[in-house]
């Protein structure tokens, strides 16, 4: 989900446009609920936009949320819920597992999410 086109990406990342699909995956709404209810776990100074559509005016600032397992741009849940971004099974899976329910904050080890 650290797709390279994006300033916050990975250079050996996704390519998101590859990632696109022709229609909503299964769970979609529950899992750009998730995705939004992520805790904040790095936060970025800036905007970034839309990098499919440059005239559209959406804009967040790239901060990198978590659940206390996984860690994603604080955009993928607008490229899942506009695009049909594709989310890694394992990712979905962990969703399902935890009822689609966000950790609380204060049961999250950040020091070790660093480690990783």
């Amino acid at each position: 989900c650290f797709f390279r086109e994006l300033r916050h990406g990975y250079e050996d990342g996704p390519e998101l446009k590859k990632s696109l699909l022709p229609k909503a995956q299964q769970y979609e709404i529950e899992i750009v609920k998730y995705l939004n209810s992520g805790i904040l776990f790095i936060a970025c100074m800036g905007l970034t936009g839309d990098i499919l559509d440059p005239s559209n005016d959406w804009a967040i600032a790239p901060h990198i949320l978590t659940d206390g397992v996984w860690a994603w741009p604080a955009d993928f849940g607008y490229y899942v819920e506009n695009y049909h971004a594709k989310v890694e099974s394992d990712f979905v899976e962990h969703m399902v597992a935890v009822n689609w329910t966000m950790a609380e904050e204060e049961n999250i080890d950040f020091d070790s999410l660093e480690d990783d």
